[in-house]
């Protein structure tokens, strides 16, 4: 229900942006230009296009063939390396390239998540600077593309190409689908796939949110992105397979959850059994932790020790007292213990400036 009223608000928002931007016209070409200089790129959630949106083409029955080279995408949480697809969307493809080359997502910000839909959203050139409200505006100095529609799917890691309310209208913002999007589809450009680093992202989308909005709570930074050659990354699947092994820790993430929701007990330890001993989840600790540490105020979460089994919450002004209540709190939570679990983490420690103040053992703990 909450998704179908989201899609009815921006069916209303894009009405009334349609005609206000024709009257804007008649009135003055002033307004047209501020209106234009202020791109604001979202995802449109409404779907009902079967073929072709303002007669936009519709590329069919395409095979993605991989460009030799692949983005990789540093942030504060992890590495994520996206596959390339130029037979696809090659104007789209050359230009995200083109703007890696010169360095303009350096610095950027993840300004958009959110994990009921499923997407983590970035790449506005006004992202760089340290206001947040503007973050999913601005475009890169060259003009929008047109749109390079297909039918491959949205599905978990597809990246597409964000625009505005107009088809022909992405410019530079990106965004990753962490789920299956029947709504995006033949809507938005799809112009390449996470091949590395989907847990992260699925991290990324899971921080806390500034009330009201779906803008991280904290900055997430794109710290640069990098052009790498494809061979030097794993092979991966097709667009329409499942991740593979080494990286299913975020699904059984999600599945050990849905266990735990059933009252399936038996089921829910062996996903999380399993999660313990998958490699993949190594890196989605590492970058899970800082969101774990964000649920008790002005803390920093550190994964350490084997395997990043150990969570450490560093705050410099944590007193005995205050560190056993923050543990209170981060052990005692429901959810916020289960995901403790449900990361893999064995251990969590707490720490001052320059010592270590308590220490739990998850293991020995219901």
């Amino acid at each position: 229900m909450k998704t179908m009223c989201k899609s009815f608000l921006w069916e209303v928002r894009n009405l009334f942006i349609r005609r206000w931007s024709h009257l804007a016209v008649g009135l003055c070409s002033v307004c047209l230009f501020v209106t234009c200089g202020c791109n604001r790129y979202r995802l449109n959630e409404a779907g009902g296009y079967a073929t072709a949106i303002n007669g936009s083409v519709v590329k069919k029955g395409v095979k993605p063939e991989t460009d030799s080279e692949a983005a990789v995408i540093e942030t504060e949480y992890g590495r994520i390396v996206i596959e390339l697809y130029p037979n696809v969307a090659p104007r789209t493809v050359e230009r995200f390239k083109k703007l890696v080359a010169e360095t303009f997502y350096d610095g950027t910000a993840i300004h958009r998540i959110d994990p009921e839909l499923g997407i983590v959203q970035g790449g506005g050139a006004n992202s760089k600077d340290l206001g947040p409200t503007n973050d999913g505006a601005g475009s890169s100095p060259y003009p929008n593309l047109p749109a390079e529609f297909s039918d491959l799917p949205f599905e978990k890691g597809t990246v597409g190409a964000a625009r505005g309310t107009s088809p022909n209208s992405a410019n530079c913002q990106f965004f990753i689908s962490l789920k299956r999007q029947p709504a995006f589809d033949q809507r938005y450009t799809v112009f390449g796939r996470v091949v590395e680093g989907i847990g992260i992202a699925g991290v990324i989308s899971a921080a806390p949110v500034t009330e009201g909005t779906d803008r991280p709570a904290d900055r997430i930074t794109v710290k640069r992105v990098t052009l790498a050659p494809r061979a030097n990354f794993a092979p991966g699947e097709s667009i329409s397979d499942r991740q593979p092994a080494a990286t299913h820790g975020p699904d059984y993430v999600e599945a050990a959850r849905r266990a735990l929701a059933e009252g399936r007990e038996a089921e829910a330890r062996e996903y999380i059994k399993a999660i313990r001993e998958d490699p993949g989840m190594v890196d989605v600790r590492a970058a899970s932790a800082s969101m774990l540490a964000a649920k008790i105020g002005k803390s920093q979460g550190v994964a350490t020790g084997e395997d990043n089994s150990t969570l450490e919450i560093r705050n410099p002004v944590f007193s005995k007292a205050g560190a056993k209540g923050a543990a209170n709190f981060l052990l005692e939570q429901g959810n916020v213990a289960t995901d403790l679990k449900l990361f893999g983490f064995r251990r969590v420690v707490f720490t001052d400036a320059s010592k270590q103040i308590l220490e739990y053992d998850l293991d020995k703990r219901k």
